[in-house]
């Protein structure tokens, strides 16, 4: 795999001096999942330092960081990208260019303006990490604001692309293997990109009007389990969110008494760093993270009555996880999955017939009876409970995670449950 490579960062500036800087509140995570809150005060050489009522305390070997407003039972972040542009209106940010989504390997999902494209890679303006070049081999997917999947969210981590594919906005498609796209020097809109894509044999060179091309997908260059991964808000106000992956990523103290301003990223080692405002950050996955845990939204549903229904991708890969009705669901857990974390609720819009079970268990792959974990009841006097426990299990390289909604005694009316940031521990042992 081509590591991705930044040519050019961006510097943008703190707020003025005198200027009220807004604390971030966070939840700080460590190897165990155990969770700690407070005003973040650094976050630097392996060690997360937060300011609390009675004074400083510092969490030893944090995996991840998220910012308070976004992690709860109650806290839901749809991750939604902003609505396609109207006719006529300009699909790049700026006077020139071409605004897309690019979704990499290693888990980054940026939005920006492409400069230029050529056999071998790609060159995307990113409005705070500034000028950055892909390979063609560290993309998965390039989408543009004709793509309707956009307003569905961010795709998860974990899904592969089916095949190479060139969708346009018509809704007409074409299927093989993709082995260059190329634009003008400078890519106005307007302009053509070129795909060369081979069919059963034959290469085909297209040239497609960029506004006129609604997503470019490449199965050779499936997501791999992400590293370390920063969650950032666009700042411009839409509802969009983006997430990159960082070889570098710390927030410094500040001067005496002052809330941290800036964090500092390194998208790839060697890479000139950019400095990013902390009102941007919404979450990150640190040194260790893929050692510690994994989102529950990352695992395969495997069984069960039905699939859950999956919301959008939120800060540390989680997602919410709707099962509508008494049944049961099912995913397969990951080697190593020793505890399990974060809430079940009974929505909102539910809780005034909504009275059901839910149980949770462990099945491993001997026909044996369920392993208990957990069980509770929610209605509308007790509409949310913390799922922290350890995971039974049988020692079988194959366990599943089985949660079963049944329904209470107003019958199935409402007996809707939502996982909300449910993470599966895996030890916290560091490789």
């Amino acid at each position: 795999m081509v590591t991705t490579i930044l040519v050019c960062a961006a510097v943008l500036a703190g707020p003025l001096e005198g200027q009220r800087v807004t604390p971030a509140h966070v939840v700080v995570l460590d190897r165990s999942l155990r969770s700690t809150a407070g005003e973040l005060v650094s976050l630097a050489q392996g060690a997360a330092v937060l300011k609390l009522q009675d004074g400083e305390v510092t969490v030893e070997q944090p995996v991840a960081i998220v910012r308070s407003s976004m992690w709860g039972p109650e806290r839901s972040w749809p991750g939604l990208p902003p609505a396609p542009p109207q006719d006529g209106a300009a699909v790049g940010a700026g006077a020139e260019g071409s605004g897309v989504w690019l979704d990499l390997t290693d888990g980054s999902r940026l939005r920006g303006d492409l400069l230029a494209a050529k056999a071998d890679g790609l060159m995307l303006v990113h409005k705070r990490i500034g000028r950055v070049e892909f390979s063609l081999d560290s993309l998965a997917s390039l989408s543009t604001a004709t793509d309707g999947r956009l307003a569905e969210g961010a795709p998860s981590l974990s899904a592969r692309p089916a095949g190479d594919t060139l969708l346009l906005a018509n809704g007409d498609r074409l299927d093989g293997f993709i082995e260059s796209i190329a634009t003008p020097k400078q890519l106005r809109k307007g302009d053509g990109l070129e795909v060369t894509i081979e069919r059963a044999g034959d290469k085909a060179r297209v040239v497609v009007p960029i506004d006129r091309i609604a997503r470019v997908t490449l199965s050779s260059s499936a997501p791999r389990m992400p590293g370390p991964l920063v969650w950032l808000r666009s700042g411009d106000g839409s509802a969009a969110d983006e997430r990159t992956a960082a070889a570098e990523f710390t927030l410094e103290r500040g001067a005496a008494g002052s809330a941290v301003r800036e964090a500092r990223l390194v998208r790839a080692k060697g890479a000139l760093p950019a400095r990013i405002d902390v009102a941007l950050l919404q979450g990150a996955t640190l040194a260790g993270w893929s050692e510690a845990a994994m989102p529950l939204a990352s695992c395969a549903s495997d069984g069960g009555t039905m699939d859950p229904i999956q919301g959008g991708d939120q800060p540390l890969g989680t997602r919410d996880l709707t099962i509508a009705e008494p049944g049961e669901v099912r995913w397969r857990l990951p080697a190593g999955a020793t505890r399990i974390t974060g809430w079940v609720v009974l929505p909102e819009e539910c809780r005034r017939w909504g009275d059901c079970t839910v149980t949770v268990s462990t099945i491993g792959k001997q026909p044996a009876a369920p392993r208990p974990v957990t069980a509770f009841t929610l209605n509308s006097a007790t509409p949310v409970a913390a799922l922290d426990a350890t995971l039974a299990t049988d020692g079988s390289d194959q366990v599943w995670l089985s949660v079963r909604v049944g329904e209470g005694k107003n019958g199935p009316t409402q007996d809707t449950v939502v996982l909300r940031h449910v993470l599966v521990g895996l030890g916290g042992a560091a490789k």
